[in-house]
């Protein structure tokens, strides 16, 4: 059974949200401090963090960051009413898994957080393996069927971000924030070259990245997950 931590201090929201997860028969515990939030997690195993951006002690990125800094790899679910792409990119950069803001349906709370818990695990620290396509991490090889497929480095870098978060989706906006440099003069037509790249070299699994109107892109179909 997966247990969920909720850092907010919007209690109204903390308690809703909690009720939410309860009836999916999760495990939730609940605080409104990011300094109590980070006590919790050194000593108690959490699957999913739902953090909220501003809290009265430390903000959400610094609670993130903090995380991230122990090497911590909970899963985090950032919640905030910033919906610029300053702000989306400063939460993914500060290690964020996935970004939801308010107000926001419950419905699709729910499904991010069941997309990050059932993202899979790295079978060990040098290797990534889903849906058979294998990352291999030390030398940022990319093998499927046995056969090493060539691949460029921000192609892999898109590939390796997708398959870290299979079953969740990624706007272009957040693509470009999480791969490239804040000063290319990249745009949308840089994502959609990049992902046509990815699934022609990945052969027979290229229809693993699916793209969704309105949602964007993610790896692995349902079936394949």
């Amino acid at each position: 059974m997966a247990k969920v931590l909720i850092i907010e201090d919007d209690i109204a929201l903390s308690l809703s949200v909690k009720a939410l997860l309860l009836q999916e028969s999760y495990q939730v515990e609940t605080t409104s401090s990011g300094e109590d939030g980070l006590q919790l997690l050194l000593f108690s195993k959490v699957d999913l963090l739902i953090l909220d951006w501003n809290l009265p002690d430390m903000d959400g990125p610094s609670v993130c960051k903090a995380l991230r800094d122990r090497g911590d790899p909970t899963r985090v679910l950032m919640l905030t009413g910033k919906t610029s792409i300053d702000d989306k990119e400063c939460g993914f950069l500060c290690g964020a898994d996935d970004y939801l803001t308010k107000p926001f349906d419950p419905r699709e709370l729910l499904m991010r957080a069941k997309a990050l818990l059932r993202r899979p695990e790295v079978v060990h620290e040098q290797r990534l393996d889903v849906a058979g396509v294998v990352l291999n991490l030390v030398d940022r090889s990319v093998i499927v069927e046995g056969t090493v497929i060539p691949f460029h480095k921000r192609d892999y870098d898109v590939l390796e971000l997708l398959m870290r978060n299979a079953g969740t989706y990624f706007t272009t906006e957040e693509l470009l924030a999480r791969v490239w440099a804040a000063s290319d003069e990249s745009g949308n037509n840089a994502v959609r070259q990049a992902i046509l790249r990815i699934r022609r070299q990945l052969g027979n699994r290229g229809d693993c990245i699916e793209n969704r109107y309105g949602h964007g892109y993610r790896f692995g179909k349902p079936d394949t997950l």
